[in-house]
């Protein structure tokens, strides 16, 4: 399937009312104009994410949830992808995981650290509120 026909059957099966044109918004929001009627199998690991992201947009949700969204990126498409998330996240909830602090700088209002210790995930009990300048300021030791 074409990334055109991707969006376009996501759009189907969440019930989107213009179809056409949502999925015009989110190949221009995501970045992936060049490609819209190329074969998504083709694509490298990046626009491949970029097709991801946008099938989660599709539809207008309310809350976005994704997981590590710029891996496989190279550095200007991830700026590219989080500028154009930060803009399209205003009255929605994103909930985002991801392994790049520079990431959560750009996108989170609110952050919660974790780390994988001897097979299992041990929270950090300290959710960081404030700039991103105020996140950065803070160390935890272990």
């Amino acid at each position: 399937m074409t990334v055109l026909e991707h969006l376009c059957f996501s759009a189907r099966v969440r019930g989107v009312q213009e179809i056409e044109h949502s999925a015009d918004a989110v190949i221009k929001a995501v970045g992936l104009q060049a490609f819209s009627s190329r074969m998504a199998a083709t694509f490298s690991g990046g626009n491949k994410r970029k097709l991801s992201v946008g099938i989660a947009l599709i539809g207008n949700p309310t809350v976005l949830l994704l997981d590590e969204p710029s891996s496989g990126m190279d550095v200007v498409a991830k700026r590219l992808m989080w500028k154009n998330l930060a803009a399209l996240v205003a009255g929605r909830s994103l909930l985002l995981t991801t392994h790049s602090i520079e990431e959560a700088d750009a996108l989170a209002d609110l952050t919660v650290w974790g780390s994988w210790r001897r097979g299992c995930w041990r929270w950090v009990r300290v959710i960081i509120y404030g700039t991103n300048t105020a996140r950065r300021s803070i160390s935890i030791l272990w």
